[in-house]
């Protein structure tokens, strides 16, 4: 049976969490706790690397196809996507019946509703929100450039440790750049066309580092160096990462660029072989599985909390309007990983089996 690496499952869903409730706190209080929140995403991408090579790398090695392995990818993101877009497309027609001024054309929202089935910004057609229906997906659409890339190199066995090397190098130059020319963070997550050139520098940047780092760590789990250094139990890790996506409570490219490169990784490498067992291994793996749910659509479930807060003419303290967004943001990915997300996949594990399956690339080096 392969390891399950529990520890990486409850990091993943502190991450997950903190992202939430930093897009809750700032748009009910035009500030947050956690100012560097947005560096989770390349928290994902380091942890995504190495499960996904962990789960796929030794059959994409041997007879797994890449429409094989790209059939799989669909069926673990989309079903989740679809329901983030609905929820989204959900809150525009609401708002455009309460708010007719603020209402969008039936149009715009069927070209949004395509594009974000494609995970493809729409500004690159638009001069709009590149994701307004469901803005985390910017992320999932890298990570999905990112995955196809890996399956390709692994197709053709150009896997080495000499092509991850090379690929983090120019990853880090870019990160540099960016740093340097103060790009961080994917400007209003592509929010309009000048934003759509610096977010695919810059996302491309964070992916093609933290996945493919994520990538090499698997790959030298077992190395010497890193049986030595210690194992860091995941709810201490997770107050390290909380604590780097909070202080300074202030913007820094530098002290982004350092947590990125540094901070993160190493909270991957300590706490990924933590052996769990227990009630906190339980709560890890729970955790683990409501992450995915709760990234993709806190941000339209928040949207619709905000309005029917609104609308019922509700009065409380903002830290109480807060909290509540969060719980229903929570309770939601909870019902629809619980009873859409695993009930869907499911049906398609059994049932989604493409033309594109029995396709194979050509392994030119084959003997």
């Amino acid at each position: 049976m392969k390891k399950h690496f529990l520890a990486l499952d409850g990091l993943r869903g502190t991450a997950a969490l903190a992202v939430a409730s930093a897009h809750v706190t700032a748009y009910n209080a035009g500030t947050t706790a956690l100012p560097h929140a947005f560096l989770a995403v390349d928290f994902f991408f380091i942890i995504s690397g190495f499960v996904i090579a962990h789960a796929y790398e030794q059959r994409l090695l041997s007879n797994m196809g890449f429409w094989e392995f790209i059939e799989l990818r669909v069926v673990r993101l989309w079903p989740l996507i679809v329901a983030g877009l609905a929820l989204g497309a959900f809150y525009f027609v609401i708002k455009g019946v309460f708010q007719p001024a603020e209402a969008v054309s039936v149009g715009y929202l069927g070209v949004a509703i395509i594009f974000g089935l494609l995970l493809a910004p729409l500004n690159m057609v638009l001069g709009t929100d590149g994701y307004p229906l469901d803005p985390p997906c910017w992320s999932l659409f890298f990570e999905m450039i990112a995955n196809a890339l890996y399956a390709l190199l692994c197709r053709f066995r150009l896997i080495s440790s000499g092509m991850l090397f090379v690929i983090i190098a120019i990853s880090l130059l870019g990160l540099m750049a960016e740093s340097r020319l103060e790009l961080w963070d994917v400007p209003q997550h592509f929010s309009n066309r000048l934003a759509l050139a610096t977010s695919f520098l810059e996302g491309g940047s964070r992916v093609g580092f933290g996945f493919f780092l994520g990538v090499a760590f698997y790959r030298y789990r077992n190395h010497s160096f890193f049986r030595r250094l210690p194992r860091l139990h995941p709810a201490l890790a997770s107050i390290v990462l909380l604590m780097s996506l909070s202080l300074p409570p202030f913007l820094s490219n530098i002290y982004d660029f350092v947590v990125t490169i540094l901070i993160l990784p190493l909270i991957v490498v300590l706490s990924a072989h933590y052996e769990l067992q227990g009630s906190g291994a339980a709560a890890s793996k729970f955790a683990g599985w409501l992450s995915y749910p709760l990234y993709v659509v806190h941000y339209p479930v928040m949207f619709l909390t905000a309005g029917a807060v609104k609308y019922l003419g509700v009065r409380a303290p903002l830290f109480i309007l807060e909290v509540g967004t969060i719980i229903s943001c929570l309770a939601a990915a909870y019902l629809l990983g619980k009873f859409y997300d695993e009930p869907v996949r499911r049906w398609l594990a059994r049932h989604a089996h493409t033309r594109f399956s029995g396709i194979r690339f050509v392994n030119i080096n084959a003997k």
